[in-house]
């Protein structure tokens, strides 16, 4: 490849310098000129000469720039397309490198899956918690496809976090089936002791019915004893009312057998002399006046007989009742009750 030569003749003279001070001299007329109210449309005019001027000049410069800047062009056009050859070739091997290297970052890819496997199953882990690829390099591995050390040490930092996690996660779970299972035992010491609660609820419920049925069966017991008994009292009561209604006899002291010890029985006015006494004073039979009973004059039916009795009485009145009344009234009673059809004397 030959090497670049260029051979050029440029020698560039110009008037530039005197033709800036004549400009710069014609110019300053108008820098002194003061214009005012009635020169606007002067100064106007003037700034209009200024710009055609400076047009003009333009022009003059471009027409000399467009005929020495020609082979100028021509030439970078020529310098243009070196490049691009350049460009081509660095292309053409580009694209072989790209197609090694894609494949040599599969390759490399294989060789970072296996490895990651064998970590993972050392580790007993899933293999899937890895990820690798950003590691896919073609630095990864070295020229004997080994696993590189900056590469191992990215992959042993990352399974390590996954079993510090793991690892945390297995002391939550045992954490958490250990409260499952303090929870369980308080749950079953809860229901025992609610068992035992309710089989001792139970038992006093049951000794408290036990002990209701047997109070009630004494009570019923006592309330059927007391109604026999009461049964028992009023048949005898009845059978003795028959007795006496059969016989008729009243009790009262004979004269000849009357006590001679102070009597602690006295009847009120409106007892029968055979019924209950009021028992008050005792009485001697010296304060009692003698009732004297007449023999009955009427005939005495077969199987009946007479009884001639004599009887002492104290009875107990009010103030008020004289004892006329009261030996009527004793009389009347003795009369209903004894079948008396006669007296023969009531003294008082």
């Amino acid at each position: 490849m030959k090497d670049l030569v260029i051979n050029h003749k440029f020698d560039l003279t110009s008037n530039i310098q005197d033709v800036k001070s004549s400009i710069d001299a014609d110019l300053n007329k108008y820098r002194s000129l003061i214009v005012g109210e009635d020169d606007i449309k002067v100064a106007k005019t003037l700034m209009a000469d200024i710009n055609k001027q400076k047009k003009s000049f333009k022009d003059k410069v471009k027409e000399f720039l467009s005929v020495i800047e020609t082979p100028l062009k021509e030439f970078k056009t020529e310098t243009k397309a070196i490049e691009n050859l350049y460009d081509e070739a660095r292309e053409t091997l580009k694209g072989q490198v790209e197609t090694y290297e894609a494949q040599r970052l599969k390759e490399i890819n294989i060789i970072l899956a296996e490895y990651v496997r064998e970590l993972c199953y050392i580790n007993e882990i899933d293999t899937d918690t890895i990820q690798f690829q950003d590691l896919v390099k073609l630095t990864a591995v070295t020229t004997t496809n080994k696993v590189a050390k900056a590469t191992k040490d990215a992959l042993d930092n990352r399974v390590n976090a996954i079993l510090i996690e793991k690892q945390k996660a297995q002391l939550e779970e045992q954490k958490r089936q250990e409260e499952i299972r303090i929870k369980a035992e308080e749950l079953a010491r809860q229901k025992e002791i609610e068992a035992i609660k309710r089989a001792e609820a139970e038992k006093q419920q049951a000794l408290r019915d036990a002990e209701l049925q047997k109070e009630r069966e004494l009570k019923e017991a006592h309330e059927r004893a007391e109604r026999e008994k009461q049964q028992a009292l009023k048949e005898a009561d009845e059978q003795k009312q028959k007795e006496l209604e059969a016989q008729r006899v009243k009790p009262v002291f004979v004269a000849n057998d009357m006590p001679t010890e102070p009597l602690n029985t006295k009847a009120t006015i409106d007892d029968t002399c055979y019924g209950n006494y009021a028992v008050d004073e005792p009485l001697h039979p010296t304060q009692l006046q003698n009732i004297t009973v007449a023999p009955l004059e009427t005939s005495v039916p077969e199987g009946k007989k007479v009884i001639e009795l004599q009887a002492l009485f104290q009875i107990v009145v009010s103030e008020n009742l004289s004892p006329e009344l009261v030996a009527n009234k004793l009389i009347e009673r003795l009369k209903e009750d004894a079948n008396i059809t006669s007296l023969k004397s009531v003294s008082y």
